[in-house]
């Protein structure tokens, strides 16, 4: 595994922890979504950043995961009911020397709909991007950095729900 993977495998822990439900959260009732709903709302985002990167929706891309995993609590336990959250997972094919400035773009994107910035935009330690934000209106949170020389990757998790009693 590529010291980029690893820092990318990090990123995506650090991100499905932190798309767990809190204490707080705990005590009020969640909106009640479909897994699917949900989904389609991580791949909408996606289209949405692929679109405003490269001016095409539909340009080359790879989705590496999209799946549902329970909520999580302040202390770490997993949820016992059908509290879940989605995550996305993708890699956008873009020459390196494009990287900073579609990043700049997304995050100047991004200010302008006033996301939350969680993480700014910064150079980590292998000299790579990455930029981490939540949209206040319905608490997805998006990471995009530099895993490889070719690729913008995206981490997309939705806030957590409750799904639909069945």
């Amino acid at each position: 595994m590529t010291k980029n993977m690893r820092r990318a495998m990090a990123t995506l822990i650090v991100l499905a922890l932190s798309a767990g439900c809190g204490s707080s959260d705990k005590e009020k009732p969640l909106q009640t979504r479909s897994k699917d709903d949900t989904s389609r709302q991580v791949e909408t985002y996606f289209r949405d950043l692929t679109a405003l990167v490269t001016g095409d929706p539909d340009a080359p891309s790879k989705k590496f995961g999209l799946g549902p995993a329970p909520c999580e609590g302040a202390n770490g336990e997993t949820a016992k009911d059908d509290r879940y959250y989605i995550l996305g997972t993708y890699s956008l094919r873009l020459p390196a020397a494009q990287h900073k400035t579609a990043l700049d773009k997304l995050r100047e994107d991004w200010r302008n709909k006033n996301y939350e910035t969680t993480e700014d935009l910064h150079q980590v330690k292998d000299g790579t991007w990455s930029i981490t934000v939540r949209n206040p209106t319905d608490g997805f949170k998006i990471n995009a950095d530099e895993p490889n020389g070719e690729n913008i990757g995206f981490m997309i998790t939705s806030p957590c729900y409750q799904a639909p009693a069945s």
